[in-house]
C-alpha cells in the first residue's frame, strides 16, 4: 500500500464518491484514500477487511467533524468493521474525544466493530 498525498496523484486515478483522489495502484485503480487537514492527516484504506483508519497529528473540536463525516460515509456506503490506528494522534480537546466515542457508537450501532492500535492520550 503506497500512500501519497492527493496533490501528486496522477490524474487520471480513479475517484472514491464523495471523498477524495485515490492514488493509482500501477493498475489504473486503487481505494486507498489520503487526506490532509492543517492539523489531522487521515489515510484510508478500504482494500483491506477492516477498513484501516490511519490518523496522524492533532484532533480537537475544529477537525473531530471532518473524521466522523468521512466514517459516516463509510459506513452508508456498506462497511462496518473498522481497524483505527492512532498511535500517531494527539486529542488536543474535548471535541477530539467525543469525536473518537461518536466513531466508536457510530461503528458499533451500524452492527459493525471497531479495532484501536493503541491507546489515545487526551492533552487539552
Amino acid at each position: 500500500m503506497t500512500n501519497r498525498p492527493a496533490g501528486r496523484t496522477n490524474p487520471q486515478s480513479s475517484q472514491v464518491p464523495g471523498l477524495w483522489p485515490t492514488p493509482d495502484s500501477g493498475h489504473g485503480r486503487s481505494d486507498t484514500v489520503w487526506k490532509s487537514d492543517v492539523a489531522l492527516e487521515m489515510w484510508i484504506d478500504v482494500e483491506r477487511a477492516p477498513v484501516v483508519v490511519r490518523l496522524a497529528g492533532t484532533l480537537g473540536k475544529a477537525t473531530a467533524a471532518r473524521l466522523v463525516s468521512v466514517v459516516a460515509e463509510l459506513v452508508a456506503d456498506g462497511y462496518h468493521d473498522f481497524e483505527l490506528r492512532t498511535r500517531n494522534l494527539e486529542v488536543s480537546d474535548i471535541g477530539g474525544a467525543e469525536a473518537l466515542m461518536d466513531l466508536q457508537r457510530l461503528i458499533t450501532r451500524s452492527g459493525g466493530r471497531v479495532g484501536w492500535d493503541a491507546p489515545t492520550i487526551v492533552s487539552g
